[in-house]
């Protein structure tokens, strides 16, 4: 039930994240992606070791998830545009995919590869 309980409450958050792109974050320039709650089965335990190390790294590359990461949402968000979310939301920030075309991201060469 998402640690909500009959009465469709989610309990209530001790940690708010703020996030505010200073330039456009898109599918192709880096945004952050989340899982709602409703798909994370321990958003309402924020102690539960998956919600803890929601990622473990692999020996050899490659890591193991304990979140349904085919349940993730981007976020795209205008550049001074203001995000915020519960501190227990999965969430991370996504690689550049292209160069801004504003060149605001800098090159490749300045930040030591990627196609940024």
């Amino acid at each position: 039930d998402g640690g909500g309980g009959d009465d469709g409450r989610w309990g209530d958050p001790n940690l708010l994240c703020v996030w505010m792109p200073v330039t456009d974050a898109t599918l192709d320039t880096g945004c952050l992606y989340m899982v709602p709650r409703g798909a994370d089965k321990c958003w309402g335990d924020p102690a539960h070791p998956d919600h803890l190390r929601p990622a473990e790294a692999e020996p050899g590359g490659g890591a193991v998830l304990h979140f349904p990461v085919a349940a993730a949402r981007p976020l795209p968000a205008a550049a001074g545009s203001v995000c915020a979310w519960a501190g227990n939301t999965i969430h991370w920030g996504a690689a550049c995919r292209i160069r801004d075309g504003n060149g605001e991201r800098g090159s490749s060469e300045e930040r030591g590869g990627g196609d940024c």
